[in-house]
């Protein structure tokens, strides 16, 4: 770049953050975790208001490490713990904005508080929510993967998501976080669920430190819910990490402490009470922050690994705070005006980082230099206009500020409910609203679909679910006068992984057309009968005991017994890195024989037909996130959507083999392979005449069951 364009670009930024667009007004009065308020300080003047930079400053630090982060971990591997920066200084500056209505009854006490939060923090919220939710509805094709989105969406606009994120399990660290806009938002639900219940701590706290002797309920309570928070952090941390990373019990002790560190500087006690503690204090913090940002790991947070990013928050604030109306080269640093400039803008940069990021992973990839600069072009962009335009706008307005409390928070409520409307409206609409080719339901994915012969129109299948040890056991019954006369020539008995539930609309078909009741068996991560003796997920055994139970009560002879599952390495997954399966060492392979064989032994006097599906193709790309102009070129999509014939031959080989051993062996093992139909050609191809034979790198899509489905029928029923 020419050194002149350097410097313009470095003007403008000055000029935008410092002179023009980051303003402070005031009369603002708000302030939380990454956002923007005055500070009240009680250290030379009970009643004065001053504004600290540094603060600003400090969350600029915390908001940028969590920006590079999430952008690629490589390049601050503990950024993530810029989020207990935040709830530190929230904790503060929230004790801050309650001191000054302290005069006031618990009810107006706590009414002012959330009419201020609102204020700050909704308006913002709302907008890139709602304006995720349309993105994610025209851009993000529905799948496991973006299964929870809208769930944690809509939580999100009432301060809820990391409830969502908790019990759909997706850990912070998991590959589906990555992909879902809103999984950002679990701390700002843990904060908004703080502040249902610290108002009535500090209002408490504020009436006992007015008298000679204070309560001891007023004195202690919160230090009492820090100890109790902060053991519960530690325990959860080693024995329930989702828990511990997104809930507020578990988090409440950092929020605490910044309250706790409020109270201590409204009596005037300072860690920092002197020059050369304050410059101990600063050293100190810039060291643990450092030690929080580079070396912080996901395994036991936020205890152990939390405590170096609180503590050196504590300091720092405690520095700067005691530090006000000293000159020194540190307070001087931590007040340069651009740095000040993206804390004050902390708040929107935090909020639209992810969605941008995250809409980037789902199209154009978010691998190279390019595209990563460009991310993070649009972000600045659009944090410096949600900042301008809908924070400072709504947060400063007059005639607002005179408006009751009481309607500001219905006023808020409404308005989050109304958002919560549209997104939902996009979640049941999103085939309407999606510019993938994927909205093209029938094609994509599998599911029971009405037959569209007129000959059937009347003949209904119904899926009747119900739950079998962890696991799921459905039943396609046909009804309606086209369904035709006699009993069901056949039972199917399906048992096996995702790979069962993604062939339902074959069985479906199967069902209404030749009456066969078909009782599906599933559960993900569980192939049965693997073959190879590889440890499945947890419950895999207990589930398949129970169907081997009720094959023994329910299955007659001649029943068929069908088992679907890929049962050989996978080349890639759906979030685009390269599968990494562990492979079988020859007595795996062995013993995964010889469970095969017991089980086979176990039910010959039934007299059923066992089926396995063979192997079927398996692609370096999943169509359903490479078919779309505005997605093909992902670096995910790379290894294309075909595969070599042969190369694929040879990797199913020794499945195949160890199958056609157990026919051998067992009259009654049958294999069907749809192969050749799969793949015709030198090439296997993930599409047939522009319509996809899979949904992802593995499984069938909704066409390609019906592809495959005569094969079926004349092979198997």
């Amino acid at each position: 770049m020419p050194e002149s364009a350097f410097r313009y670009l470095l003007n403008w930024w000055w000029h935008a953050v410092c002179n023009n667009w980051f303003i402070v007004d005031s009369r603002s009065q708000i302030y939380d975790a990454i956002q923007v308020e005055t500070i009240q300080v009680d250290r030379m003047q009970p009643t004065q208001r001053s504004y600290i930079p540094q603060i600003d400053s400090l969350r600029a630090f915390a908001v940028l490490a969590v920006v590079a982060f999430h952008l690629n971990d490589a390049l601050l591997p503990g950024g993530f713990t810029g989020v207990d920066v935040f709830f530190v200084i929230s904790g503060y500056v929230v004790s801050s904005t309650l001191m000054r209505s302290s005069s006031l009854s618990l009810g107006r006490f706590t009414l002012q508080f959330y009419s201020r939060r609102i204020l700050r923090i909704l308006p913002a919220l709302l907008v890139c929510m709602v304006v995720t939710a349309v993105f994610t509805a025209a851009f993000i094709p529905s799948s496991w993967l973006s299964q929870s989105n809208y769930v944690t969406l809509g939580l999100a606009l009432v301060g809820l998501s990391n409830f969502s994120l908790m019990f759909v399990g997706d850990g912070y660290f998991a590959p589906r976080a990555d992909f879902n806009p809103a999984t950002h938002t679990w701390s700002l639900g843990v904060e908004e669920q703080f502040y249902l219940i610290f108002p009535v701590i500090y209002f408490f706290w504020l009436k006992s430190a007015r008298r000679a002797h204070p309560g001891i309920i007023g004195k202690w309570l919160l230090a009492l819910l820090i100890a109790l928070s902060f053991c519960y952090s530690a325990y959860a941390s080693l024995k329930s990490p989702v828990f511990a990373y997104y809930s507020l019990p578990s988090r409440f002790w950092e929020l605490g402490l910044g309250g706790a560190m409020f109270q201590m500087h409204s009596g005037r006690h300072f860690i920092s009470s002197t020059p050369a503690r304050a410059s101990a204090c600063l050293l100190a913090s810039g060291i643990l922050l450092c030690v929080a940002f580079t070396l912080s790991q996901g395994d036991l947070f936020p205890v152990p690994w939390g405590l170096a990013a609180t503590v050196g928050s504590l300091l720092c604030i405690d520095a700067v705070v005691a530090s006000q109306g000293r000159d020194s080269l540190a307070m001087r640093a931590l007040a340069w005006r651009p740095l000040v400039g993206v804390g004050k803008i902390s708040y929107s940069l935090y909020l639209w980082h992810w969605p941008v990021y995250v809409l980037f992973r789902w199209t154009a990839g978010l691998d190279t230099l390019v595209l990563r600069l460009a991310a993070l072009l649009v972000i600045f962009l659009i944090s410096i206009a949600s900042y301008r335009y809908v924070e400072t706008p709504i947060r400063h307005n007059a005639a607002l500020l005179r408006r009751p409390a009481g309607f500001i928070v219905g006023t808020g409520i409404a308005a989050a409910l109304c958002s919560v409307f549209i997104v939902l409206a996009l979640m049941k609409g999103h085939t309407y609203v999606s510019l993938s080719v994927t909205s093209a339901t029938r094609d994509w994915y599998p599911g029971y679909w009405p037959l569209d012969d007129a000959a059937q129109r009347d003949c209904r299948i119904v899926l009747a679910p119900h739950a079998l040890s962890g696991g799921s056991v459905t039943e396609f019954k046909r009804t309606g006068d086209g369904c035709g006369n006699g009993d069901p020539p056949k039972n199917l008995y399906v048992i096996g992984d995702s790979h069962a539930t993604a062939l339902i609309t074959l069985f479906s078909k199967l069902a209404a057309e030749d009456g066969a009741r078909v009782h599906m068996y599933a559960k993900s991560g569980c192939a049965f009968l693997r073959i190879r003796s590889l440890t499945n997920s947890p419950g895999c055994a207990a589930f398949g005991e129970a169907f081997t139970r009720e094959l023994r009560e329910r299955a007659k002879p001649g029943d068929i017994v069908f088992l679907p599952s890929l049962r050989m390495a996978k080349i890639a997954n759906q979030w685009g890195g390269p599968e990494t399966g562990e492979i079988p060492s020859d007595d795996q392979l062995a013993r995964g024989m010889q469970e095969a064989e017991q089980w086979l032994a176990s039910i010959k006097g039934l007299n059923l037909r066992v089926v396995f599906l063979a192997p079927t193709p398996v692609f370096g790309a999943s169509p359903f996130r490479c078919a779309d102009w505005f997605n093909r070129h992902n670096p995910v999509c790379s290894n294309g959507l075909q595969v070599d014939r042969e190369t694929t031959l040879q990797s199913r080989k020794p499945v195949l083999e160890r199958m056609q051993a157990l026919a051998k062996r067992y009259s009654n093992v049958e294999i069907w392979d749809p192969f050749d139909r799969l793949c015709a050609g030198e090439r296997c191809d993930a599409f047939h005449e522009g319509r996809p034979l899979f949904f992802d790198s593995h499984h069938l899509s909704g066409y390609g069951n019906l592809f495959i489905y005569d094969s079926f029928r004349k092979s198997v029923i």
